[in-house]
């Protein structure tokens, strides 16, 4: 038996894709077996052109893109400062005519120098020695230094300098604006012998 439409066997595939057919018993009033058709078009291949494009964004969405080079390092302008540093400290005498002699003895003190390691003036700063406080108004110039004197000795001989204690002065590094001594005993230096005139 044939359904309206065609024959049930003999029948080429339409232009979708080939049609699947099932037959399926049943009794009809004569007791012969009745088959339908089940047109199930294979969708397939017409399902996978049409999504083509949509795999070919995906795999270009998964290509890594070359991004430009981060360009804050380059734009954050550079800011020159000062470095203001502990360069020496050492004991000595008042008065003293060079590493020699002196011309009489007088107490001993000890002699901070503070340099500018950086590129730029310095303006105002305080040189701190065992809390006595020394004020530089003038400032430093770039690669100037300047030696401070704290008159009078402690009995510990223990020194802490600190150049800026208040952190007024912006500068390049702080880690170089303290430094310690330890003062050795001192040797009083020889009297200076007059020069006869």
């Amino acid at each position: 038996m044939s359904w309206p439409g065609g024959s049930s066997r003999g029948r080429s595939a339409s232009p979708e894709g080939p049609a699947v057919y099932a037959c399926e018993k049943a009794l009809s009033a004569s007791g012969s077996t009745l088959c339908r058709r089940t047109a199930t078009v294979t969708v397939i291949k017409p399902l996978v052109q049409s999504l083509l494009p949509l795999i070919a964004l995906l795999l270009v969405g998964c290509i890594p893109l070359a991004l430009p080079a981060s360009s804050s390092a380059t734009d954050t302008p550079i800011v020159a400062l000062p470095d203001l540093a502990i360069k020496s400290i050492y004991l000595e005498m008042a008065g003293r005519q060079g590493s020699r002699c002196v011309l009489t003895f007088s107490p001993y003190g000890v002699r901070v120098v503070v340099q500018n390691v950086g590129v730029t003036a310095s303006g105002q700063f305080e040189v701190e020695l065992n809390e006595a406080i020394q004020t530089v108004n003038a400032g430093l110039d770039a690669g100037q230094d300047i030696e401070l004197h704290f008159p009078g000795t402690i009995p510990s001989g223990q020194y802490t300098a600190r150049v800026d204690p208040a952190n007024l002065v912006p500068e390049e590094h702080e880690g170089n604006n303290a430094a310690t001594f330890t003062a050795p005993t001192p040797t009083p230096p020889p009297p200076c012998t007059p020069t006869p005139g």
